[in-house]
Order: C-alpha cells, then sequence, then structure tokens
C-alpha cells in the first residue's frame, strides 16, 4: 500500500511542477549575479537566492526526487524542509549565446563553507531549449548554512556570490 502511495505521489508531482512558488523567508536577490564558468555557449547565472520552509517546483522538465535528505514530498504543498533543515532556492537566468546542444544539469550540488555537498531535489534539469530562460533549483540545506559553490553537473560549477 506504501509503495501505491509513493507511486502515486510521483504521479501528482507533475501536476505541482505547474503551480505558483510558495516561499516564507525570503532573502533580497543577489546584486551582481555570478556568471558559470566552462559551460560553453550558455550564459549562466545566479540571480536570488532564497530560503523557505517549503516550495513547489516550479522548474519545466525536471525529474524529482522522491527521497532527498532533508526534506520530503508532501501532497499539496510540494518540498517540506525536515526539522532542523530549510530549502536553498537558486534562482537561475540561463541564455544560450550559441547554438548547440542543450545541457542537461544532473544531479546538481551545493556545497557550503566546510565543502559539505547538499543533494538538489532535482536529479535532471534541461537547459538551454529556449534562447533565454528562469530556473530554479532547490536544496535542503542545515538551517543557516552558508553556501559557498554550486555544482551543476560535472565539469561546470562555479562560486555563489
Amino acid at each position: 500500500m506504501k509503495r501505491a502511495v509513493y507511486c502515486f505521489l510521483i504521479f501528482l508531482l507533475g501536476i505541482l511542477v505547474s503551480c505558483a512558488p510558495k516561499s516564507d523567508q525570503s532573502l533580497p536577490a543577489q546584486p551582481t549575479p555570478t556568471s558559470a564558468g566552462p559551460a560553453k555557449g550558455f550564459d549562466i547565472k545566479v540571480t536570488s537566492l532564497e530560503r523557505a520552509s517549503e516550495r513547489r517546483p516550479t522548474s519545466k522538465g525536471i525529474k524529482a526526487l522522491l527521497i532527498v535528505p532533508g526534506a520530503e514530498l508532501v501532497l499539496g504543498q510540494g518540498y517540506v524542509a525536515n526539522r532542523g533543515f530549510e530549502l536553498a532556492i537558486l534562482q537561475l537566468s540561463v541564455r544560450r549565446v550559441a547554438d548547440g546542444v542543450p545541457l542537461s544539469m544532473e544531479n546538481p550540488l551545493l556545497f557550503d563553507d566546510k565543502g559539505q555537498s547538499y543533494q538538489s531535489v532535482y536529479s535532471y534539469l534541461p537547459l538551454g531549449q529556449e534562447a533565454s530562460e528562469t530556473r530554479e533549483l532547490m536544496f535542503p540545506v542545515k538551517k543557516g548554512t552558508a553556501l559557498k559553490k554550486i555544482q551543476l553537473t560535472p565539469g561546470i560549477s562555479f562560486d555563489l556570490p
């Protein structure tokens, strides 16, 4: 029975993707966007960083995880941070500057100032399907964590502002 409920929740995640984001604790947008280095053909910038206790996924074409350390997927609410955790939500501005193959973010990671990595709630997120787009990444992190670096996919990472 539990397995059937989990399968049903995965199915409903597709519905949640189109829902409006919900944030209870928003930080102002970063004043100076940071660009990704070796993502050839793309200009990728972090335009904002928020922290929230719950959030509905907003990015299109994602493959979301049902279970990720520090958060749970709750029917009707989206992802809810576990006790002692919060969701770090990064908004990315993605602009394709050269024609070519779209970029896929697979298993993105967020690193804190001590080198601890945090797994995204998304295991896959396509980029570059449009000339310009905004994408959102969510990472359950320990409350108050000082965030330092994001790795979009192996070989493409950069420091956060």
